[in-house]
């Protein structure tokens, strides 16, 4: 009897495709990326910088931005001066002279004054000197009404109320001509001494045309007293180069309303 045929094992094995080396290197690889892929990605920032051409309109562009702001603060200054719709000046014709008067009216008893200003050109502050004293001296801060002191108004100035929450409380308005003038009234408070006060009030105007501070003793040289049956008036003048900047609302309105005297 014969024993059964025993299995082909080796022609089985050889029949049994082999991996080649490469292969095996390559399947290594792969595990490798594949134990990683649990990570979270490294990730980096990228700084865009912008090329030169780039760079250069950017900065042209905020150039032309600070100029129509130039512009703009030039046309309301001309508005102000009477001369709107023409072409903005140069830097030299724009630096043209004002002339300032500015005075300060105490209230009696109480720690608060009344400021008036007058700004413009020269020539025409000199035209309306005598007439803006002579108002000064009616002013009475002793008489309060509607948050103004008592006066009388010349002939053909007009009184607006206006508050530009830093103690404006009113703007005069007349003509000179053809030429518009306005006087800014405040009402402010002060603490200590009214001589110090007037003295800062001065050195801040002083300031806005590149002059130097004053002492307390060159403060009489510097200034005008102007005394009333009602008040003590202390007058600031200067004329020059004006380097303040212009208040909001100085634009002379086209039909201002009469407003009776305080």
């Amino acid at each position: 009897m014969r024993s059964p045929p025993r299995p082909m094992i080796g022609p089985l094995l050889s029949m049994t495709p082999r991996l080649p080396l490469a292969g095996l290197w390559w399947c290594l690889a792969a595990c490798l990326v594949c134990n990683g892929c649990g990570e979270e990605p490294i990730t980096r920032e990228v700084v865009m910088v912008p090329a030169p051409a780039r760079a250069k309109a950017i900065q042209q562009e905020l150039n032309q931005k600070r100029r129509a702001q130039d512009q703009q603060f030039i046309q309301g200054v001309q508005s102000f001066l009477g001369e709107p719709g023409k072409e903005a000046p140069s830097a030299a014709a724009s630096a043209a002279p004002l002339r300032m008067l500015a005075a300060l009216v105490p209230v009696p008893e109480k720690p608060r004054y009344y400021s008036f200003k007058l700004l413009g050109p020269p020539e025409i502050v000199a035209q309306a000197t005598e007439t803006f004293q002579d108002f000064l001296k009616s002013v009475d801060p002793g008489q309060i009404s509607n948050n103004l002191p008592a006066w009388k108004l010349p002939a053909g100035w007009n009184v607006e109320p206006y508050e530009d929450g830093f103690g404006g409380v009113a703007k005069i308005r007349w003509q000179i001509g053809s030429q518009p003038l306005e006087i800014a009234v405040s009402e402010l408070s002060y603490t200590g001494d009214w001589n110090e006060a007037t003295l800062q009030n001065i050195n801040r105007w002083r300031s806005q045309f590149q002059q130097p501070p004053l002492t307390s003793a060159e403060l009489p040289q510097n200034s005008i007293i102007i005394k009333s049956p009602s008040a003590t008036v202390t007058l600031f003048d200067q004329a020059g180069k004006f380097t303040g900047r212009r208040p909001a609302g100085l634009n002379p309105p086209s039909n201002p309303a009469p407003v009776s005297n305080p």
